[in-house]
């Protein structure tokens, strides 16, 4: 793997994976980002086992391949450098990262160790605008319940209707709801459907959206996926039953 990069480009994307890299040392390939280069796409994946988040980055490749690094040394390592042209490459059980002067090796992990991202096979989506959807979840969050012996309320409640997309909140005392009306989404779907969207998969999200562009939605029984050019969110869905 070998791959020519600019330094606020890459940035970006760390920066967009952050938040579904594991604490959890149980698995300490959890902590790696996956940096995958293949069919011309350069993609930056972190995963905790319960939300993936995969982001294509803009560069050069010269080779193809791929390599899981640790993410927090990793990070720190490109926030700190001043030269906005990085050469990467793949060397045995390292990473190789140069500018015009400046040169750093980090240890890193066999791709093979990191964990498969799963993939939706769903074609009917919803599609919003990014900024109508991260502004909602803004307003809705502070409703949803951080700690709970109901699952269901650590969630954000999306429902689809003849009459609108809407987002609902609620810790049992308190209760925010948002309504998209069929002007300000557009959806390939037939019938009406309600899904449970982890708390920590919204929160993950409001980072991760940074530009104005078009937010798809796909899902199925099990998962969620949030897809614009650049960012591919994945996550599983809560099962239970939201109150009335």
């Amino acid at each position: 793997m070998k791959i020519i990069l600019l330094r606020n480009n890459l940035k970006e994307g760390l920066d967009a994976v952050s938040r579904s890299v594991a604490a959890s040392n149980n698995l300490p390939v959890l902590k790696d980002v996956l940096i995958d280069v293949e069919d011309n796409q350069i993609k930056l994946v972190t995963t905790n086992l319960e939300i993936a988040t995969v982001f294509h980055v803009s560069g050069k490749i010269i080779e193809k391949g791929k390599i899981a690094v640790p993410f927090g040394i990793f990070n720190d390592l490109i926030s700190n450098l001043k030269s906005e042209r990085l050469d990467i490459e793949k060397k045995p059980k390292k990473i190789e990262i140069k500018t015009d002067n400046y040169q750093a090796s980090v240890n890193a992990d066999s791709a093979e160790e990191f964990p498969v991202i799963p993939q939706i096979k769903a074609t009917e989506y919803i599609e919003i605008n990014s900024v109508l959807f991260k502004e909602a979840l803004e307003q809705l969050i502070i409703s949803a319940a951080e700690q709970s012996i109901r699952p269901e309320l650590e969630t954000i409640f999306l429902s689809l209707k003849e009459d609108g997309l809407k987002l609902t909140a609620t810790n049992g005392f308190r209760l925010s709801e948002k309504t998209f009306s069929p002007s300000d989404y557009e959806s390939s779907l037939k019938t009406e459907f309600k899904m449970l969207i982890p708390l920590k998969t919204a929160q993950n999200l409001i980072s991760a959206l940074k530009t104005d562009e078009l937010l798809r939605i796909y899902f199925d029984n099990n998962q969620i996926v949030f897809k614009t050019k650049q960012l591919n969110l994945i996550s599983r869905l809560i099962e239970g039953n939201y109150p009335e």
